[in-house]
């Protein structure tokens, strides 16, 4: 483990001790979580402590709706076979270098995992759908753009 940095525990299912095969939590900011693409299940571990420095989310994997706010996006992907990516960032196309970017393969997960993480940002909040392809917790907007529509379950508005 590196000096100063903890992982904290994410879901009931995260051992405080033990990281899913495939997270990228002691990696920088933007590396990709494959864990789900190896068949486990992402942790939403949270970087605590000397977590990595926020860093710029470059256009040339994907685009980032840039907002002036904290927000959590889900944005095309292409690494290790994921095609969809779950991104905290600061503003803009800052990442958020507390939590790790979450690699997924399916649509619908990408935006279960996008909403939890959103809640994780609010945890008082309430978790509200403003349009077919928008929530919010608590102000904090969660964008799911193209992902809806690969989605089933979600893009019928569940």
């Amino acid at each position: 483990m590196l000096a100063g940095l903890t992982i904290l525990q994410g879901s009931n299912s995260c051992p405080a001790t033990a990281l899913a095969m495939g997270c990228s939590a002691l990696g920088c900011a933007t590396a990709v979580c494959v864990a789900e693409g190896l068949g486990n299940q992402c942790d939403l571990c949270v970087r605590s402590g000397s977590f990595p420095a926020p860093a710029w989310w470059s256009a040339a994997r994907s685009a980032i709706v840039e907002i002036g706010k904290p927000s959590v996006q889900v944005v095309p992907i292409a690494v290790d076979g994921l095609r969809w990516g779950v991104v905290a960032l600061i503003e803009a196309a800052f990442v958020d270098g507390r939590f790790p970017v979450i690699g997924v393969t399916d649509a619908d997960r990408a935006i279960d995992l996008a909403i939890a993480r959103g809640a994780q940002l609010r945890p008082r909040g309430k978790v509200q759908r403003m349009e077919r392809d928008r929530w919010q917790v608590d102000g904090l907007p969660i964008l799911c753009g193209a992902v809806i529509g690969h989605a089933k379950r979600w893009k019928a508005g569940t």
